[in-house]
């Protein structure tokens, strides 16, 4: 949504300009900025094959199990973790290691199939070994511990006990059904722990006789656990969907005692496993509701620090840390799914960025701000106006309810321009925001869903796919000056110059000249994949930013693409920045930074606009944003069930400004084609200048992923790679413009393709 006052400048340095100068009081109580790079932040999102269910974290070598096999995954650099290779049976559970070996316990599925654990050589993690197995039907095994040359395993049936000193001939020694099944075990000395439907204490001094100590009842199914000293962290779920962690302390192992426990609502389904981490003074928590820190610097009364979300259906179900890194194993529950989110987080700080706020009343369909005073398109209140001088306390000045259903505003002179569905486009004065008057409307064919201004003319996207524009030089007396059907349902409108560019459900995004707003033109469009639905549009400079979201199957997500509008009918695309997640819902630019309203606030360095960059994010989820002078202001959830204000810093910068995108490549990142124009095919030339990720991708001028040449890492040095004109499900392409696109370790490189059939 196009939230900016009166016509904008059409050159980059001004707008930039307008943004340093937005005519804003400062408030009373300023945020000063951050840089959210200190605060827990995702540094990677990877998709895996199969649904995770387990992780383990070691010398930067991450263990992953997913019901299709064991991924090793070297993340070193963990903001481009590299897949090293698989092992393993399908249906793997949960994973521990013991020096070189690993442990896996697998299962096919939760009834009758094949089950059993597997040792595997992993001295060599990209050339892991498998040296033994035991297989057991129907019996399921999960979680175990190895003590000296013994393996201890639950199962359906209880306790088992395994001699593994010869790893390529495991042998079941005893087992124990009077030990209840658990699905975790942690280890302190002689004594075992095991999470089940209670906590059951073990001695483990002979693991081939273990003896039952003790069991103490817990309200709720037991599903992860963690020792930190003298401490037991235990995370478990409920059928009310709630979980809780305890706090135990060790003192004396054969005794735990409860010192405090925390309730958390929104916890997992039944058959998700939690679990949970233990660095320095903070718990990480892994549970259906995302990653929460809790600080337990006083176990006695363990308080939620914030959360983070994954983004829609990853619940994860698996968290281990080493240093400042922590890696998330999630299963994904969109329908049919066959792949799952890898993560790696950043928690140097454990901590979020900060946020302050309170509860409103209103639930918001977007935000603008004029000085202290926030206006809300507020759904079937109207519009309301409250002070944000005190970000910690808004304040409600007044509210108009008499507009019909509020989803969309702008701002010019003392006039608010709100389009409310059914009821069309009103005009509010609103140069005493304690008395909102309205003064002016107008009704079109369709439902009214978003505005854009270029003063005196605003521009009305309806629901249904058409494009309005009014003249509003008297407020009182809108008038229609024309209006065009664009035959796609409509999401957003952005304006760049003479042009204005209409977001659609399907597949394209609408350029309409705006030369002369009586006689509304087409002039092209930009078209994207089959599978794209696109939900935001904002121009900053000559830079156009659109989000989208897709699903297919079991492939679903958003991202945010870039593209340079030189040529505002022929845009041409830029870089793309992925969004595991739902849909994009809103986005605001502060300087060289693009907020992102996905799933949380994703923060991304835009400085140059051809190599987005993640910064970090904050964990709230609103439904609208605005940017101030000194902070974010967002309006929608806080994570609860209410609605709220909310305000944030924003993010430290020493960067003023997007650079003007550029199609020339860096000097210092060397890439080149040849034949080019080609048919049927062409070798593509490029540099790493040093070992590191590399990734090597065919785009089409839309920004359609159509190729992925390369994407691993490479030692220093000159490469080549063909391209046959397919894309990744070998498909032919037609003959075009193509943009092939490497980026190295520091540098980035793009080149045209030209295909002739």
């Amino acid at each position: 949504m196009d939230t900016r006052n009166d016509s904008l400048p059409k050159c980059l340095p001004c707008f930039l300009t307008l943004i340093a100068c937005f005519c804003m009081v400062s408030p009373a109580l300023s945020l000063d900025c951050v840089d959210y790079r200190d605060y827990v932040r995702i540094l990677a999102d990877q998709r895996v094959d199969g649904l995770g269910t387990d992780v383990v974290l070691r010398d930067d070598i991450a263990y992953v199990c997913t019901n299709r096999s064991l991924k090793i995954m070297d993340v070193s650099d963990p903001e481009v973790p590299v897949e090293l290779s698989e092992v393993g049976h399908t249906g793997s559970r949960m994973i521990s290691l013991y020096g070189d070996l690993a442990y896996l316990s697998y299962s096919d599925d939760y009834q009758t199939s094949h089950s059993g654990f597997q040792i595997v050589d992993i001295e060599d993690p990209a050339a892991p070994v498998l040296l033994g197995s035991i297989e057991t039907f129907p019996v399921i095994l999960a979680a175990s511990a190895r003590i000296g040359d013994h393996l201890l395993i639950s199962s359906t049936t209880g306790l088992r006990v395994y001699d593994v000193t010869d790893s390529s001939a495991p042998y079941l020694v005893t087992e124990f059904p009077s030990i209840d099944p658990f699905v975790d075990i942690e280890t302190s000395g002689d004594i075992a722990y095991l999470a089940g439907e209670d906590l059951q204490v073990i001695d483990i001094s002979a693991p081939t006789a273990p003896v039952w100590v003790a069991t103490l009842p817990t309200t709720y199914d037991n599903t992860g656990m963690d020792i930190a000293g003298d401490l037991l962290l235990l995370v478990s779920r409920a059928y009310s969907g709630d979980s809780e962690l305890l706090i135990y302390n060790l003192s004396t192992p054969s005794a735990p005692m409860v010192l405090g426990s925390l309730l958390m609502a929104g916890g997992p389904p039944v058959w998700i496993n939690q679990d949970v981490r233990v660095k320095d003074d903070t718990a990480f928590v892994a549970s259906y509701a995302g990653l929460r820190l809790i600080d337990i610097a006083d176990p006695a009364g363990p308080a939620l620090l914030g959360r983070m979300s994954l983004g829609s259906m990853q619940w994860p179900t698996g968290v281990d840390i080493q240093g400042d890194k922590l890696c998330l194993s999630a299963y994904d529950d969109t329908y049919n799914a066959s792949t799952s989110q890898f993560t790696v987080v950043n928690v140097t700080e454990p901590g979020f960025v900060p946020v302050v706020g309170d509860d409103v009343d209103y639930t918001a369909e977007a935000m603008v701000l004029d000085g202290d005073v926030a206006y809300l398109a507020a759904q079937a209140d109207g519009i309301v106006a409250m002070d944000i001088l005190d970000p910690e306390n808004p304040v409600v000045l007044s509210e108009l309810g008499t507009i019909g259903q509020a989803r969309d505003l702008a701002l010019a002179q003392h006039y608010a321009y709100v389009v409310a569905g059914a009821d069309g486009l009103h005009i509010v004065d609103v140069a005493d925001p304690n008395n909102l008057i309205t003064v002016g409307s107008l009704t079109f064919t369709g439902e009214a869903w978003t505005i854009a201004l270029d003063y005196p003319v605003a521009y009305i996207g309806m629901e249904s796919g058409e494009l309005a524009a009014v003249d509003i030089n008297d407020p009182a007396s809108p008038a229609l000056l024309d209006e065009i059907n664009l035959a796609w349902d409509h999401n957003d409108i952005a304006i760049y110059g003479d042009h204005l560019y209409f977001a659609t459900d399907y597949q394209y995004i609408e350029i309409v000249d705006i030369s002369d707003p009586s006689a509304l033109a087409s002039a092209g469009a930009i078209g994207l994949s089959d599978l794209d639905s696109i939900d935001e549009l904002l121009v900053v400079g000559e830079v156009l930013f659109a989000g989208f979201h897709w699903s297919y199957d079991d492939i679903f997500g958003s991202s945010v693409k870039a593209y340079d509008l030189s040529a505002p009918t022929s845009p041409v695309f830029l870089d793309a920045y992925s969004l595991d997640g739902p849909h994009v819902r809103d986005l605001e630019v502060d300087g060289s930074t693009l907020y992102i309203l996905a799933a949380g606030v994703q923060v991304v360095d835009v400085t140059d606009v051809s190599d987005m960059r993640f910064s970090g994010m904050l964990t709230e989820s609103p439904r609208a944003m605005a940017m101030a002078e000194d902070r974010l202001v967002m309006v929608g959830s806080n994570g609860s069930t209410s609605e709220s204000l909310l305000s944030a810093p924003l993010h430290c910068t020493g960067v003023t400004g997007i650079e003007e995108p550029g199609l020339e490549s860096p000097a210092y990142a060397r890439l080149s084609a040849y034949p080019n124009p080609f048919n049927p095919k062409t070798s593509i030339r490029f540099e790493q200048a040093t070992t590191g990720p590399a990734h090597l991708a065919v785009f089409g001028l839309d920004g359609r992923l159509v190729r992925t040449l390369v994407s691993n890492e490479l030692p220093a040095g000159g490469y080549e790679r063909q391209w046959d004109g397919l894309d990744d499900r070998g498909h032919p392409q037609s003959s075009g413009v193509y943009l092939v696109h490497f980026r190295g370790t520091g540098v980035t490189a793009r080149e045209k393709l030209v295909l002739l059939r």
